[in-house]
């Protein structure tokens, strides 16, 4: 038939969309098949409206023992957020596939699903591909295989079998091929640390990506060096990746796609506290689950946003939506931590008590993108038992290498506000919130000012006189009060009533955290 010639025609030049729909003109007969060669393709070109009208163009019967078409389901469903029910198909796709090349064809897509979501189970899912099918498939399973190891913290296995992959994938004439392997080769260099490899390795993914149209790789490519720039503090280059990432998904059409780079932009704007670009960001995002392993930092940086207005507890409560979706166990230390900070900011301790229980204790990281969330979660963690009245143990819970700008800034913020002991408000912790914006923590800064203006009544600015400034300046040189009385014409007596009262004020134990905080205050230089 011509039709099928033609659209033989259209594929050999890569326009599988126009030939899927060709087919579905004038051969319908032919559709389950096309749908069985290309479905994945399609979804991956961003066809998914078209893959969805077909589907439901077939007897139900095929609909429910077609494991090719319960797998292309299992997209659709995971596509749409419905991640329960897309891995509920995904099962049963297992089930029903009664070939070995469907069952290495569910194994890819499965696993590649569960990677999605951070999901470990990727690497017994990939199993079944990995020596089936042709040597392409078999390029494929083993690059899959290789991402999944990392995840599981098997970084040298996993650069192993990557490097063998990307040979494989260099000496096969398939420009898509290679494209996946290079990012998927990017992904594992980063997870096991060696961050410029993973940016040579995805810069060379998304050109050619983008010179194929492969905009799926070339999304994947950019995510990772988008990465890559956020832990290296390089905001201005993160934001750029992150707007390519929303180039690319704009033109895959997948809803998925489109939230993991407004979640990108979002956590970036509100990291840097730029509320009409985090508004506007907010408001055109999909509100569905995404599926990704960005889903708990977008919602971190909502619940920030939401700080910012005092609505504390409508942040903690969209976030410990989240509690029954996340899984894996370092990011399921980072919910609890920021739990307990969101329920500390708006003054519920009970409820801070309660999520710093089921925090634990900081824990090694597994993998770099671990060591990020491993040591935000401490900082998290820290800045509730502040709040508690709990300083001494928030010092010892901070991270001991933060890794990045925003847990160094964190950190330091929480010694600063550690040491001012009981009189903690927005008055005497002015001085730390202008040192966490200056380290471009704008974001965090205005949800901690925010809360630390509600705490109680708040303590009356403190005041020191002229002579009292003197002395403790004189104290900070290491005089002594003698020697100071002798320099001012004063008694020792008066000099000694003066650290007194200077000492109460401050809330210090003491001369010499009373000089500590009276600097932190900018009462002294």
């Amino acid at each position: 038939m011509l039709a099928l010639q033609v659209a033989a025609a259209l594929r050999a030049r890569g326009r599988i969309a126009e030939a899927f729909d060709l087919v579905r003109t004038h051969a319908p007969a032919q559709v389950l098949e096309e749908l069985r060669t290309t479905g994945f393709a399609l979804l991956e070109a961003g066809c998914w409206s078209q893959v969805e009208n077909a589907l439901r163009s077939l007897p139900q019967a095929v609909r429910r023992d077609d494991a090719i078409v319960v797998c292309l389901r299992a997209q659709l469903e995971a596509q749409a957020g419905a991640l329960t029910r897309a891995n509920d198909l995904f099962e049963r796709a297992c089930r029903v596939a009664q070939t070995t090349q469907e069952r290495a064809a569910v194994s890819r897509e499965r696993a590649v699903h569960c990677l999605n979501q951070g999901d470990t189970a990727a690497l017994a899912a990939i199993e079944p591909a990995l020596d089936a099918g042709s040597e392409i498939d078999r390029i494929d399973a083993s690059g899959i295989h290789a991402m999944a190891l990392a995840l599981t913290g098997s970084f040298e296995p996993a650069r192993d079998e990557i490097r063998v992959a990307l040979d494989g994938a260099r000496a096969i004439d398939d420009e898509h091929l290679l494209a996946r392997t290079l990012h998927r080769a990017s992904y594992v260099e980063y997870q096991g640390g060696d961050v410029g490899a993973a940016q040579r390795l995805a810069r060379d993914s998304a050109h050619l990506a983008h010179g194929i149209g492969a905009w799926f790789h070339f999304l994947c490519a950019h995510s990772i060096m988008y990465g890559a720039a956020a832990s290296n503090d390089d905001h201005a280059a993160a934001l750029w990746h992150a707007q390519q990432m929303g180039f690319a998904a704009e033109r895959t059409l997948d809803r998925r796609h489109r939230l993991y780079a407004a979640s990108a932009q979002y956590v970036l704007e509100v990291e840097r506290g730029r509320i009409d670009r985090a508004l506007a960001l907010e408001s055109s995002m999909p509100t569905h689950s995404s599926g990704f392993r960005d889903e708990l930092d977008v919602h971190i940086a909502l619940a920030i946003r939401k700080s910012w207005d005092g609505a504390f507890f409508e942040g903690y409560r969209q976030l410990a939506a989240l509690d029954d979706r996340v899984v894996d166990p370092s990011e399921r230390k980072l919910l609890h931590a920021a739990l307990a900070m969101f329920a500390a900011l708006g003054g519920d301790e009970r409820g801070a008590a309660a999520h710093l229980r089921r925090y634990g204790k900081p824990a090694d990281a597994v993998a770099r993108e671990n060591a990020h969330g491993n040591a935000q979660g401490a900082c998290y963690a820290a800045i509730a038992q502040v709040l508690l009245g709990h300083p001494g143990r928030a010092v010892r819970w901070l991270p001991h290498r933060a890794p990045t700008a925003q847990t160094r800034a964190l950190t330091t913020f929480v010694r600063e506000i550690a040491e001012l002991g009981p009189s903690l408000g927005r008055a005497t912790g002015s001085e730390a919130l202008r040192r966490l914006r200056l380290a471009g923590q704008e974001g965090v800064a205005q949800a901690l000012d925010a809360a630390l203006s509600a705490r109680g009544p708040q303590e009356p600015a403190i005041e020191l006189t002229a002579a009292e400034r003197r002395v403790l300046t004189k104290i900070a040189l290491g005089m002594p009060a003698d020697a100071i009385a002798r320099e001012y014409d004063r008694s020792i007596h008066t000099v000694r009533n003066q650290i007194k009262s200077v000492t109460r004020k401050l809330g210090a134990s003491g001369s010499i955290e009373a000089v500590a905080r009276a600097k932190r205050l900018g009462l002294i230089d």
